[in-house]
């Protein structure tokens, strides 16, 4: 009785928007709150935060619940610990038998972890003020870094010994295999098969890790001056509690900066992160090696849209700058780059005095793309024709990975003006590219020919362009055809054209639970399709919505089976038949004749779904 007490009193005290907003940004929506689920993958918010009924839920991958329920889903932790954590946050205290006596030993192995990080963070920042890490502290203060940064950063020292670290364990109560699983200790066997356990980090500048929440998941060692004999940093290996790829280096000391400035200032390891927040850039972070993961970009994306690569200025910086996009791309983050000289990097600039020369670099930072061109120029010659070739190509190819016409565009048009060739080449150039990269429906050569016949199921005929037409008005005006059109229709078979696009993109939306918003973006976006067809569709007075549901049923089926998906499968058997006609190897053969066998059943389908109506 007791503990739900505590737990109603907890539930009474604490908003869920408050706290779910502590975790990740959330934007109002009307009443409630939207935000990118931090469960699953998305571009586009399916989550959703109830404040009326304090709830949350995602359309997305349906994860939901109560305020504890996040707080357990998000640290993957038990109910007992998200109690706790919970009543800490409203100042309630728990009685000391409130919960089960079943805990889940991971949970349990991962409390464990989490203190023995904490604990040793303390130690190792003791180290580095005592007498074991004077010439460690003097090498810092040397560098520049002054004594309120230290300390923010906890950086600490691990002094050179082979048992120094595991000897502070056994005072402290933890034995070698807990510390094995923090990873802070490596495990060796010796000659006769003894299995003895020595200290990962030796001599080296420690950087405590922390995860969002602020808790120490894991540690940075960095080499005292120019001996990286044994790598010039070595990070905690991967544990229950430490994943590389999915933390940011000092985001839970980042996220007012990132809120103040609106941006997050990117930097290459630990030492620029620190040199940043030294000279009042306190939105800088810094991945867990040079190049980022889309887990990272993910994580940055509940914070802010937009980003300034501060990477060396040397061309392994810029190779990382160019790497680091195929992760900010997909979930829909922007990117600028500040741009160093070869040689330099935020630390150098910080420890010179030069922090105006810092301020200047970031505020004069460049869209990406744009520093992408300056790249491939100073790589290929652009007055000769293979020069500008391999130039335009390369960009043209990083372009299709912008989802806005009108800026795909803008850049086409800079390009063009710098390499000195007409507009219209370069688009011909992306057109034929953007061509070049659709994947055929079949694709089938003989021994004896390398000629290839592609079915081309994106060119649609007059029929076919009208019936994906009315598909797309159905879709926008009634909620439950895009619902069934994600069934029914292939996605193979939608068209590159403005309204095919527009169709997939409402059917993405769709599948996520956000149909209505989907009408929304579409509405806003008309200005980037600018086509008239969907012009037509969003603004004609005449719409099939005024229509009584049975025949909106007729016109559903008709322009789906009948004058779109049926003609597109006798275009395949088409292509396949031609394709037999060729006669091609056995083995091209028997998979043709196959192919045909499943495309008669799929046309058999079709017109029993015809006959119904």
């Amino acid at each position: 009785m007791m503990f739900e007490q505590t737990k109603d009193r907890v539930k009474d005290a604490l908003d869920i928007s408050d706290v779910i907003n502590s975790y990740i940004p959330l934007k109002r929506f009307g009443n409630n709150y939207k935000a990118l689920c931090p469960f699953h993958t998305e571009k586009t918010p399916s989550f959703s935060v109830n404040v009326e009924k304090q709830k949350y839920y995602c359309f997305g991958c349906q994860k939901g619940g109560d305020v504890f329920q996040f707080v357990m889903d998000y640290e993957q932790t038990d109910f007992p610990n998200a109690l706790r954590t919970l009543a800490q946050r409203a100042g309630i205290p728990i009685p000391e038998k409130s919960g089960s006596t079943e805990v889940n030993p991971d949970t349990n192995k991962k409390d464990e972890l989490f203190k023995i990080n904490h604990l040793l963070a303390n130690w190792f920042h003791d180290n580095l003020l005592g007498n074991v890490g004077k010439s460690a502290l003097d090498y810092t203060l040397n560098r520049g870094v002054n004594q309120d940064v230290l300390n923010t950063f906890r950086i600490g020292f691990a002094p050179e010994s082979w048992d120094h670290t595991l000897s502070w364990g056994k005072k402290n109560g933890f034995g070698g295999d807990a510390m094995l699983q923090a990873g802070v200790c490596v495990q060796k066997t010796g000659a006769s098969n003894q299995v003895s356990n020595y200290d990962r980090f030796r001599n080296r500048l420690m950087f405590p890790i922390w995860n969002e929440q602020g808790k120490v998941i894991g540690f940075s060692g960095r080499v005292l001056g120019k001996d990286d004999s044994g790598g010039k940093y070595i990070n905690t290996p991967e544990t229950l509690i430490f994943h590389k790829g999915k933390v940011l280096y000092g985001l839970n000391l980042a996220r007012d900066g990132i809120k103040k400035f609106g941006f997050a200032l990117i930097c290459e390891g630990q030492m620029d992160v620190i040199a940043c927040h030294q000279a009042g850039y306190t939105n800088a972070i810094a991945p867990m090696g040079t190049a980022f993961t889309e887990a990272q970009a993910r994580l940055l994306k509940r914070y802010i849209d937009q980003v300034i690569f501060l990477f060396d200025g040397d061309a392994a910086g810029q190779n990382a700058v160019i790497k680091s996009i195929d992760s900010f791309l997909p979930v829909g983050l922007s990117a600028k780059v500040a741009v160093l000289e070869s040689g330099e990097d935020p630390d150098t600039l910080v420890r010179s005095g030069n922090t105006n020369s810092l301020k200047e670099k970031i505020e004069g930072a460049i869209d990406y793309f744009i520093y992408r061109m300056d790249i491939e120029i100073s790589r290929f010659d652009q007055n000769t024709p293979t020069g500008k070739t391999t130039i335009t190509e390369n960009i043209l190819k990083e372009l299709l990975r912008i989802e806005s016409l009108v800026a795909r565009g803008e850049y086409c048009r800079i390009l063009a003006k710098r390499l000195n060739i007409p507009e219209n080449t370069v688009l011909q150039e992306l057109n034929r590219i953007m061509t070049k990269s659709k994947k055929p429906a079949f694709h089938y050569a003989s021994e004896k020919s390398e000629e290839k016949v592609v079915s081309n199921l994106n060119v649609l005929d007059n029929v076919e362009r009208q019936a994906e037409i009315i598909l797309l008005e159905l879709v926008v005006y009634h909620e439950k055809y895009a619902v069934r059109l994600l069934k029914d229709l292939p996605l193979e078979y939608i068209s590159n054209s403005a309204v095919g696009r527009a169709l997939n993109e409402i059917l993405a939306h769709t599948e996520q639970g956000e149909w209505q918003e989907a009408v929304s973006v579409l509405a806003q976006k008309m200005g980037d399709y600018q086509s008239e067809d969907i012009n037509k569709v969003m603004n004609d007075p005449n719409l099939v919505v005024d229509m009584r549901s049975e025949k909106l049923e007729r016109i559903y089926i008709l322009n789906l089976y009948r004058n779109f998906l049926f003609r597109k499968v006798k275009k395949k058997m088409k292509d396949i038949q031609d394709l037999i006609n060729k006669a091609p190897t056995e083995s091209a053969l028997a998979d043709l004749k196959n192919e045909k066998a499943k495309l008669n059943e799929e046309s058999r389908q079709i017109s029993n779904r015809l006959k119904e109506v």
